[in-house]
């Protein structure tokens, strides 16, 4: 019933999606989050076992045996901006700002914005490890000199050796280069009316009612929207 009536009392709301360059492979395109490095690491040697038996906290394991992955020379471009160089652990590309296990990662990222955001993790020993992952859990916004926070239109990085590649929670091999463009209201989604708006930030899709304000998880609904139409927009030139 409830289907019923988002189809046809519902109104269209436009959301982002990215265009991925991976080297000379063919164009990707995602809608919550991409990255190089760590991350991705850690999702392609998640156990699927585990996965299927505990959820989120099998990345958690992974993470942990994972902790030693090599930092990548890296050097990242953003619109047209001077580039930055960084020993980067991980480097992150969001088009909305929350991990699994509802892990705030991008405060300010939007999914209808037209606005990526790029995180920048190079901390040095076990203990910058610690604050820096110490300071995402809480939400802490202070500067820190290992943890770059970027905002643009389109983004390069370039490492000097391969490392692995995540889109969405998908893992797509290891690259030396790779471009994330954004493309504004790309993904169109069906939506109650009472729904308003994508909250900064936190992914979520809010409600407002005449009681106050609901929310629904937004991430997960415009993830499984772009998996839909990514086989749709791998078949697109350009």
């Amino acid at each position: 019933v409830a289907a019923l009536d988002v189809a046809f009392d519902g109104f269209d709301k436009a959301v982002d999606l990215v265009r991925l360059q991976v080297d000379d492979q063919p164009p990707d395109h995602f809608a919550v989050m991409a990255g190089i490095g760590l991350d991705a690491v850690i999702v392609e040697r998640a156990d699927p076992k585990m996965k299927r038996a505990v959820g989120s906290a099998a990345y958690f394991v992974s993470a942990a045996q994972n902790a030693n992955h090599p930092a990548m020379h890296a050097t990242i471009v953003v619109d047209d901006q001077p580039p930055i160089k960084r020993r980067a652990h991980l480097i992150m590309v969001g088009n909305v700002g929350f991990l699994l296990a509802n892990i705030q990662l991008m405060p300010s990222a939007r999914a209808d914005d037209g606005i990526l955001d790029v995180v920048v993790a190079s901390p040095r020993t076990l203990s910058d490890w610690v604050r820096l992952t110490t300071r995402v859990l809480t939400r802490r916004r202070q500067p820190d000199d290992q943890l770059d926070r970027l905002t643009g239109h389109k983004v390069t990085i370039t490492v000097e050796e391969p490392d692995q590649v995540q889109l969405d929670g998908d893992t797509v091999g290891e690259c030396n280069t790779l471009t994330a463009e954004v493309v504004p209201g790309a993904l169109r989604l069906r939506v109650p009316r009472l729904v308003y708006e994508l909250t900064t930030g936190d992914g979520e899709v809010s409600s407002a009612t005449r009681s106050g304000r609901v929310s629904v998880p937004g991430v997960q609904a415009v993830s499984r929207a772009a998996s839909a139409a990514r086989s749709r927009l791998r078949r697109t030139p350009g």
